[in-house]
């Protein structure tokens, strides 16, 4: 049987996570990205010379006709207007995390591909990796009731202007908390510490049935941290993105699952060993040939768009309890917390 033509893509945002998209994209059998758009002649230039058809305008690249799908990684304060072009001409779209700062414009695109049977999927990146899955399997098999959750993440930079640290490292957390137990925190506490040029948030949300979650996450790091780990009466499994191994069980309330790494005394768990990104792109593209609508993703990103709206406008200052006078202003208040051993500490 004679394969099908590869799926033609499209690329708008050849920024740093947008030119991964294009390494990983060329390494793919069954699709093709065949045009960029951006705004920086000195990006688009390398591209041209490559053979890539070049917009200076993302609306160009929408238009096209000769495209199956289109990739948003663009700064995020443009997510909605181009979503909802590309939903309008019914072609299917990956955007990147967060899908918008707005909860209403969350729900207005999700209102949007609902009503055009439209495929928009968002780029919670760790949802679609397999020690992820793995870790899903795992506390499946195990039966056990979680009780916490624990979650730090964080590096240094990068210093954004248009998206706080809340939104730029928690919305991975948030999407990783709401995948896996399928509903809101009844409760949530936010507190932010000044580390400049950084800052650090610490949140503390109650889900029902009494499930507790603490998450960190900071822009001033010592080093790139990506831990979460799930606490049951039997085992904790710790989900950590910068090891080879990224799934471990260790035992109960394991104080390993903090900072350290690797994690000791515990057990690596075998789970396959695929990109994240080539899963959702397989994702994508098995979308695309079967004709299937899909805004399963915009459901979620709605969910983590109302989490981190709410933790924002609960959001404190640690040194003096005051709130933030306006969510705009939420990515100027910074905080400080007691994790010494991560953070870099060049404050006097």
């Amino acid at each position: 049987m004679t394969p099908p033509p590869p799926l033609a893509l499209g690329l708008i945002g050849p920024g740093a996570w947008g030119a991964h998209y294009i390494r990983t994209i060329s390494t793919m059998a069954g699709i093709r990205l065949t045009r960029i758009a951006g705004r920086r002649p000195e990006r688009l230039r390398p591209y041209a010379d490559q053979g890539y058809n070049i917009a200076h305008h993302w609306r160009e690249l929408i238009e096209a006709d000769d495209l199956d799908g289109v990739i948003v990684a663009t700064p995020t304060s443009t997510h909605a207007d181009i979503v909802r072009a590309a939903i309008r001409r019914r072609l299917p779209v990956i955007v990147e995390k967060p899908l918008t700062l707005d909860p209403g414009e969350a729900a207005e695109l999700l209102e949007e591909a609902r009503a055009h049977h439209a495929t928009v999927l968002v780029d919670h990146i760790h949802l679609h990796n397999p020690a992820w899955h793995a870790l899903k399997e795992a506390l499946a098999a195990d039966a056990a009731p979680i009780h916490h959750i624990t979650a730090i993440a964080g590096r240094r930079g990068p210093f954004r202007r248009d998206t706080p640290v809340l939104w730029d490292w928690g919305v991975h957390d948030a999407a990783m908390l709401l995948d896996l137990l399928g509903r809101p925190p009844e409760r949530v506490d936010c507190r932010i510490t000044p580390d400049p040029p950084g800052e650090l948030v610490e949140l503390l949300l109650t889900f029902p049935e009494g499930i507790s979650a603490s998450v960190t996450v900071g822009n001033n790091l010592q080093r790139r941290m990506r831990r979460f780990t799930v606490h049951t009466d039997r085992q904790s499994l710790c989900f950590d993105d910068t090891l080879p191994q990224k799934l471990w069980r260790l035992p109960p309330a394991s104080e390993q699952a903090g900072a350290q790494a690797p994690p000791t005394g515990g057990r690596a768990l075998p789970h396959p060993r695929q990109a994240p990104l080539i899963r959702l792109l397989d994702h994508f593209a098995a979308r695309i040939r079967a004709g299937q609508s899909d805004w399963s993703d915009l459901q979620l990103a709605r969910a983590v768009t109302g989490l981190l709206h709410r933790c924002q406008l609960q959001a404190v200052d640690a040194r003096n309890g005051a709130m933030p006078p306006s969510p705009a202003l939420f990515d100027r208040r910074q905080a400080k917390r007691p994790w010494t051993d991560v953070l870099r500490s060049d404050r006097k």
